[in-house]
């Protein structure tokens, strides 16, 4: 824990005076001139003087011992190191290809210079981040009217729908608190240990020609870790590369292409499948600040699913997004979550068994760098990803629900 260096004196000039004049009437009652024109004020405002500039000194002596008896046991200060941090570019009004910014570009924290170290591809896209906030106090009348529109999606009796909140992770902005989502916490966090990103095409642009001008390229996906975890402190900014593992899973929706093309192009049906990214860079994101870098599929692979009324939001498919023009700018869904005990690329389960509680939330998913695994690839389908042993479907915590009458009720969505 963080030792808590303690303050011997902590009386201000303006304490000082106060209490020396406050001593006089006690002392020399005879004194009783004490404006600040008085010599004998001036007197105590010069002792006070003094006595604050030692008592300052005194001060330090404890934090002087404390980094004298670290030295004797062999614990040092860190040595001087260049500034880190995350930046982040974004092309929304530019033309709808990759904009390339090469490592060693200048850029500027007000009058500071940095450069960046690694290069990237600024894609034609913006990112909203959500998860599967849960929702367990749902009344028993909403309940009994879920169980029976979603009736299809229980397969015995002893099967139980789980319902959850759509909600958008905000984004970084200065001044506030940065957004935080425990991604282990199945109470207060996530229901399936998930971060879910959309890749959003700039207002009025074609989505066909996004996606065509994103395929194969390479996504920056900027992660800070929680600053402040009860027992943890946060570790300067270290970097990574290919071989590094993030500590997360990268993975892409990925339905099957409609035989009969009646959903349109970019979109697709089919269970909710993923397909692993490729990791071409990496920093462990979970321990410290930093970014990771995926390469996205090639254009054809690049789909949403076209959904019915009721299937939008449910089992492991991407939360429910009831802003119409929201959806209407979405490319496609990168999901982040914590990867299972073992990974077994042939199995078609998105079980995540993993232990542990990390704390992370996605910052600008369109172009991040900082200063300074290839995976193979699996596809994975009705798995809940919450960590239970149960079947698919709505068996399971994280095979939740979106609520299909929330556009004509008033009952919130999950």
């Amino acid at each position: 824990m963080t030792i808590s260096i303690p303050v011997l004196d902590d009386r201000s000039f303006d304490q000082l005076v106060t209490e020396a004049k406050a001593r006089v009437p006690v002392h020399t009652p005879e004194w009783t001139n004490l404006n600040a024109s008085d010599p004998g004020v001036t007197i105590v405002e010069l002792f006070a003087f003094l006595t604050e500039n030692l008592l300052y000194r005194s001060n330090r002596i404890p934090e002087a011992n404390r980094l004298k008896f670290l030295t004797m046991l062999g614990i040092s200060l860190e040595p001087p190191a260049a500034g880190t941090g995350l930046v982040s570019f974004s092309n929304d009004k530019g033309p709808i290809a990759p904009l390339v910014v090469t490592s060693g570009t200048e850029v500027r924290a007000g009058k500071v210079p940095f450069q960046t170290t690694n290069p990237i591809d600024v894609l034609p896209v913006s990112a909203a981040v959500y998860y599967k906030a849960p929702q367990p106090n749902l009344d028993a009348a909403t309940q009994a009217r879920y169980q029976l529109i979603y009736q299809t999606f229980l397969s015995s009796s002893t099967d139980v729908l789980t319902f959850y909140q759509p909600t958008e992770l905000d984004a970084p902005a200065t001044g506030k608190p940065d957004p935080v989502v425990d991604l282990g916490d199945p109470i207060a966090g996530t229901i399936d240990r998930s971060l879910w990103i959309a890749l959003l095409a700039p207002k009025g642009a074609d989505l066909d020609a996004v996606r065509r001008a994103i395929a194969g390229q390479n996504l920056s996906i900027g992660i800070y870790p929680a600053a402040q975890v009860a027992g943890r402190i946060l570790p300067p900014v270290t970097t990574g590369s290919a071989t590094v593992d993030p500590g997360l899973v990268f993975e892409i929706a990925a339905p099957e292409v409609d035989p009969s093309g009646l959903a349109g192009p970019g979109f697709g049906v089919g269970p909710p499948n993923y397909s692993r990214l490729e990791i071409t860079y990496a920093d462990p994101v979970l321990t410290s600040p930093g970014i990771v870098q995926v390469n996205l599929p090639e254009y054809s692979k690049l789909l949403v699913w076209a959904f019915d009324p009721d299937e939008d939001g449910t089992q492991d498919y991407p939360p429910r997004i009831d802003d119409a023009t929201v959806t209407a700018r979405l490319v496609t869904w990168v999901r982040l979550r914590y990867p299972p005990l073992t990974d077994d690329t042939d199995s078609t389960s998105t079980d995540s068994t993993s232990t542990g509680s990390g704390t992370s939330s996605p910052a600008q998913s369109t172009g991040t760098s900082d200063e300074s695994s290839d995976a193979e690839d699996s596809t994975s389908s009705g798995g809940c990803g919450c960590g239970c042993s149960g079947g698919s479907g709505m068996t399971c915590g994280s095979t939740s629900t979106a609520l299909a009458l929330a556009d004509a009720t008033d009952q919130p969505t999950g």
